[in-house]
């Protein structure tokens, strides 16, 4: 006879959709380089409609916008520097590309502005095809937010709830995991 082994009952646990999956403000502070570009094209940054491009990765994401190309004819020659997550940079033909988790440590292209900390991941969610607004915010505010954002972070786990298991309460059945174990099904199997 084999020892009697104790049976561990696993409780799922979930947590609420995040509020900001509805969001469509990004706020912004002014980047290292904002005083290269036009007053227009500052001003555009929170005029415009954005369209979070199907051209993204970790490294980045294009931004398509209402208000045509930004000139960065005048940044072009700068040595190439420092950059962090959320910088915007604008390349040579005029695209702002918002810099994510991967990017490179250096570039070259002027910034026109950086998404604060505490959007980040607001942005970096955003399916393609996602029209939002830029806001302009004060450095004192984007801290403010960011220790918002930790607060709720060392709160996740007093947030967590069980995980509805029974189908009948399930509102979106499909969107729910059914089987705990998934096999290939040409495995061995000793009978």
């Amino acid at each position: 006879m084999s020892p009697v082994s104790e049976v561990s009952v696993q409780v799922r646990r979930a947590l609420d959709r995040p509020e900001y999956y509805s969001r469509r403000t990004i706020r912004i502070l002014d980047g290292p380089q904002s005083g290269l570009f036009s007053k227009r094209d500052r001003d555009s940054l929170v005029s415009c409609r954005f369209t979070v491009s199907g051209r993204r990765n970790r490294m980045g994401i294009r931004l398509d916008h209402d208000g045509g190309s930004f000139d960065a004819v005048s940044g072009l020659t700068l040595a190439s520097d420092a950059i962090v997550p959320g910088d915007i940079q604008v390349s040579g033909d005029g695209i702002a590309t918002v810099l994510m988790a991967d990017s490179q440590p250096v570039g070259g292209y002027p910034r026109i502005a950086n998404v604060i900390t505490a959007d980040q991941h607001v942005l970096a969610q955003l399916p393609s095809g996602t029209v939002f607004r830029m806001e302009r915010t004060q450095p004192r505010l984007a801290v403010e937010a960011l220790r918002a954002l930790e607060r709720d972070i060392r709160g996740l786990a007093a947030r967590l709830r069980p995980a509805v298991r029974d189908p009948s309460e399930m509102q979106n059945l499909l969107g729910f995991s059914m089987i705990s174990g998934v096999v290939r099904g040409d495995e061995d199997h000793e009978d």
